[in-house]
């Protein structure tokens, strides 16, 4: 508290681009669940079961390509162009085949 109207947040080292002092009206309280389970359940990524690793082909994840579709290798160059209407950008890749 800075003063009787004035609070200033611990916004140090976030993401967040903010004034860090605020009026005393626009804070409200964090809301409280006590209904709500507190622990975390944690388990081991090796010991995790996917019940639908075993439904799926070993080829599910490879899509076959359609007419006039081609897969891209690498994109080695991006050129960016003038801000088009809407503020798109026009931009122009080039890749391997």
């Amino acid at each position: 508290m800075i003063d009787r109207y004035a609070s200033r947040l611990k916004n140090a080292g976030s993401e967040y681009h903010i004034f860090p002092i605020v009026h005393v009206l626009k804070l409200r309280s964090v809301r409280h669940f006590p209904g709500r389970p507190e622990t975390q359940l944690v388990t081991e990524g090796s010991n995790r079961l996917d019940f639908d690793e075993a439904l799926l082909p070993e080829d599910s994840w490879d899509a076959p390509l359609g007419e006039g579709a081609f897969e891209v290798e690498k994109i080695a160059d991006v050129r960016t162009g003038r801000r088009r209407r809407y503020g798109r950008v026009h931009r122009d890749f080039l890749v391997y085949w």
